[in-house]
């Protein structure tokens, strides 16, 4: 997984065609999800698949169904 991470983030990013930016992007929310099965295998060892996999719905389940992060909320322009 580290090396999938690193050629996500590699440093000529900027060298990236367009294509090539969406599908770092579009590959992201997987990535996110399998940190999660990491850490959720790591607080809990002697969980079962089903319970990993419950704990990624749930993560996910938080993720799109909580408040919008700051950068994401639609606010009146302009501003005063």
């Amino acid at each position: 997984m580290h090396s999938r991470l690193a050629a996500l983030l590699e440093p000529d990013a900027e060298r990236q065609s367009p294509a090539e930016r969406l599908q770092t992007a579009l590959a992201l929310p997987e990535l996110a999800a399998e940190l999660v099965r990491g850490r959720h295998r790591l607080d809990h060892p002697d969980a079962s698949a089903e319970d990993i996999e419950a704990a990624v719905e749930a993560w996910w389940a938080e993720k799109l169904d909580g408040p919008a992060p700051a950068w994401a909320r639609v606010v009146a322009w302009p501003r005063h």
